[in-house]
């Protein structure tokens, strides 16, 4: 009788924290760039004014390094928290004018697993889970799961193809919150919705051109790398604080 009372209470527990993950969902909007996402109303945008002073902070840790390298973010959106920047957060970066040719966005999507892939320091076991590409809506997916200081960690990649520009969405959470909030952003990618002027036309492909198709890639590639780096000085400072 012990064990019914305990796996019914766990079951109407886990029918409890699903509900409260997949509240009321909600347009996240973003006008000026021509595009939105839902989400739960539990998921907000980090203000403007917070967003900027934690990318300031990062430039500074990662110039410690002795590294020159630019980070370049536009937005976050992350579960409401007392603390901002608390894990799951997504960052968003949003590269305008580029023109990427469908004939070249499979080789775009190769390069961009082989660079999530490559060696951190202080990060180990980065691994690729899965990874799909949607043909009609020009959106790339990619789950990557790696450790750093003993803490596994999942990285869900997002990127979007734009008519003239690019959407590259990095979602960080520990893997201990993958089952609850691994859903929720996954179904915010697959309602994220571009403007007319956004949406990819093929028909406009002029013939391939390095600095307008692979010049790019370096920038994506770059972001990738960058954040899983960022992700991983932010947890180790808060490990330091508890």
């Amino acid at each position: 009788m012990t064990r019914l009372i305990g796996s019914v209470l766990s079951a109407l527990l886990a029918v409890v924290v699903s509900v409260y993950a997949w509240a009321e969902m909600r347009a996240v909007r973003f006008p000026e760039q021509g595009f939105y996402f839902e989400m739960p109303e539990r998921w907000i945008k980090v203000p403007h004014d917070i967003f900027q002073d934690r990318m300031h902070k990062m430039k500074q840790q990662y110039g410690q390094s002795g590294s020159q390298t630019n980070i370049s973010y536009d937005f976050a959106v992350q579960l409401k928290s007392k603390d901002w920047f608390a894990y799951p957060y997504m960052l968003i970066t949003v590269w305008e004018d580029t023109r990427i040719s469908e004939k070249e966005i499979p080789e775009m999507n190769k390069k961009v697993k082989q660079t999530m892939l490559q060696k951190q320091r202080g990060v180990t076991d980065l691994h690729l889970v899965d990874s799909v590409y949607d043909p009609k809506r020009h959106v790339y997916l990619a789950e990557f799961r790696f450790a750093i200081k003993e803490q596994s960690m999942v990285l869900l990649k997002t990127v979007c193809y734009m008519n003239q520009g690019l959407l590259v969405f990095s979602t960080y959470l520990p893997e201990t919150m993958y089952a609850e909030y691994g859903p929720v952003v996954q179904t915010a990618m697959e309602t994220l919705q571009l403007s007319p002027e956004n949406t990819y036309r093929a028909n406009l492909d002029k013939g391939f051109d390095f600095k307008r198709d692979i010049l790019p890639y370096s920038k994506i590639a770059l972001a990738s790398a960058l954040v899983l780096l960022l992700a991983g000085i932010y947890l180790w400072k808060l490990k330091k604080k508890e």
